[in-house]
């Protein structure tokens, strides 16, 4: 009876283990997960919002708001069950002791969520101790620490990557490691900087031993405290060795085939997912996947999230040798090699120049698989499909800014479709004022931030075919200034007629407008059923008749009448009773004539 009661309190005695682990704020977290795990909060809620699981890990990176404790369950079917106590609490221990610190900074402009917290550390620990990195809000990370900035003083972004570099007053050394990092590290930050000082509230560490305690549920606390005694394990670290021992290192079930890729385009490879397979963790999604050059050459692609995708945009052609490797939870690694030809792009006839602010020339050096982020980004601005877009050249400003040149390849290249650029030319910039359109610097985001966009045409679009580099202003000799290509007379040709047809319509339509105005002229004076006569059309040389018109030959002015001399009656003088006219010359007709004379 008493072997069986032993034999029982063991067993529930190796059901269950618990784990207390103290995480600093800003510290990478994981914990090892086997396929099957479930993991959930001890008294049955979800878990805290800074931890996450992925890739078969529980991992998290805890902020200055997520301080306390957290006491999680792990329920496994391969495996003992797993109680996790974590006390995430405040950091102030200087390492170098009453020396001021080195620290390099990693900038990061992203949303500052636990998925980029944790994908920061995992980028910045392949080249550094992950253990000994600090993500830190971008204030926080001022407010925790008194620092001096001792190389550029840039934007805090959202979140900081900090690990400390070196002591005292060991300056070069902590600038070689920073030269290090940015020469070797591909981690996608915006900004790295330098920092020297030390926590401004400094708490003394207590160097206590993490204890594993193996009790049974059912026991009191007094019977606990007689059983447990002789069961305390003093260590450093726990370690679960019996998931090691027995877990299979992934194997290659297929081979990769050659991919084929277009200078400047997107280039997106599927990765097959019955290449890799992991006994414990799955098949090739489930793996942790990477992609390392065998003959020393650029790496310009990188996996996606979802681990089923390579992605990147080749700017020289050639052939590229690569291997995929796949690693499982605990780091075993098979690989498969592959090869990438990269074929040449098609001419075009137009250039767009994007001057950017961000990124710097040197992270896409480092870096250039970011290019792929630029076309979609670019792709979802313009809302078009991002394999319409060729990245032609990446160069530096004379602004000292990055100019990324780029071309539309859905239009056409031999025949210059002025509407098609005008169309895609007014997306970007303000045709009244030729300024980049505040719209589309949104689209693009802070990431890539737009700060003048530009149109060149060149090819089939101009007179004289543009030198594609940008970096060089383009000349074209006197020779090449007398061979006009044939449709350049046609056009010539068209434009005379038009402009003789032009001068002919403005010719008539002038002369239409004198002629009326010399109808009105003439018919202005005349009226209804009344001749009119002017005294140019009247001959002086016929004699005067009853036929012919009263006119006035000439203007007289009227009679002068005298105060003195008053006589009744002048006669006519000679010349006027000569005269054949019936009225007088010497009388006006506006005058009363007297009446006849009569002698008495």
């Amino acid at each position: 009876m008493v072997p069986r009661l032993l034999l029982i309190l063991l067993l529930l005695a190796a059901g269950c283990s618990a784990v207390k682990k103290k995480i600093y704020i800003g510290q990478y977290f994981k914990e090892h997960l086997s396929p099957r795990d479930k993991v959930t909060m001890k008294n049955g809620g979800s878990l805290p919002s800074w931890l996450i699981i992925k890739h078969g890990l529980l991992q998290g990176v805890p902020t200055e708001h997520d301080v306390g404790d957290y006491y999680i369950h792990i329920e496994s079917r391969m495996t003992p069950n797993l109680d996790l106590e974590l006390s995430v609490v405040e950091e102030g221990w200087n390492v170098c002791g009453s020396n001021e610190t080195y620290w390099i900074e990693a900038i990061y402009s992203y949303e500052n969520n636990v998925t980029n917290r944790v994908q920061a550390a995992v980028e910045i620990g392949l080249s550094t101790d992950i253990n000994g990195l600090r993500i830190y809000n971008g204030t926080y990370s001022r407010e925790l620490r008194n620092v001096d900035v001792l190389s550029d003083d840039i934007n805090l972004g959202t979140f900081a990557v900090v690990w400390d570099v070196a002591c005292g007053d060991d300056m070069d050394t902590a600038f070689d490691r920073l030269d290090v990092f940015i020469d070797e590290d591909d981690g996608d930050y915006d900004y790295t900087t330098m920092t020297k000082g030390r926590y401004r509230k400094e708490i003394p560490v207590k160097i206590e031993p993490t204890t594993t305690t193996t009790t049974m549920r059912t026991t009191t606390r007094k019977a606990r405290v007689r059983t447990t005694t002789p069961k305390i394990i003093t260590t450093t670290e726990i370690e679960r060795t019996t998931r090691s021992i027995h877990d299979n290192k992934p194997v290659r079930l297929n081979s990769l085939p050659v991919f084929n890729c277009v200078r400047g385009e997107i280039c997106d490879l599927t990765i097959p997912e019955a290449t890799f397979q992991d006994p414990e963790d799955g098949g090739t999604y489930k793996l942790r996947l990477s992609i390392v050059s065998l003959d020393n050459a650029e790496v310009w692609m990188n996996i996606d999230n979802g681990n089923t995708r390579m992605t990147g945009v080749p700017l020289q052609i050639g052939e590229y040798s690569y291997r995929l490797e796949a690693r499982d939870h605990i780091g075993q690694m098979v690989s498969a090699p592959f090869s990438v030809i990269v074929k040449p792009s098609a001419p075009t006839n137009h250039v767009i120049l994007l001057e950017l602010d961000s990124p710097s020339i040197g992270h896409l050096t480092i870096r250039p698989y970011i290019l792929g982020d630029f076309v979609r980004n670019l792709a979802r601005a313009l809302h078009a499909d991002s394999a319409s877009f060729t990245v032609r050249d990446v160069t530096v400003a004379p602004s000292n800014k990055t100019l990324i040149s780029w071309s539309n390849n859905t239009i056409a290249y031999k025949i210059c479709d002025e509407n098609a650029l005008q169309a895609m030319a007014s997306k970007m910039i303000m045709k009244q004022k030729m300024r980049t359109k505040t719209e589309f610097v949104k689209a693009m985001g802070n990431h890539f931030y737009v700060r003048r966009a530009t149109l060149v045409r060149q090819g089939s679009c101009v007179s004289t075919p543009a030198v594609e580099a940008i970096t060089t202003v383009p000349t074209v000799s006197a020779s090449q200034d007398s061979q006009l290509p044939w449709y350049m007379w046609i056009i010539g040709i068209l434009v005379f007629l038009l402009v003789i047809a032009i001068a002919y319509i403005i010719y008539s339509i002038c002369t239409n407008k004198n002629n009326k105005k010399k109808q009105r002229a003439s018919t202005e004076y005349v009226g209804k059923g009344l001749p009119v006569v002017f005294p140019d059309e009247v001959d002086e040389g016929d004699p005067t008749n009853a036929g012919t018109p009263m006119l006035a030959r000439e203007e007289r002015p009227p009679l002068k009448v005298s105060q003195h001399e008053n006589p009744l009656y002048k006669p006519p003088t000679q010349t006027a009773a000569a005269s054949p006219r019936v009225t007088p010359t010497g009388g006006s007709p506006n005058q009363k004539q007297p009446p006849p004379y009569i002698a008495p």
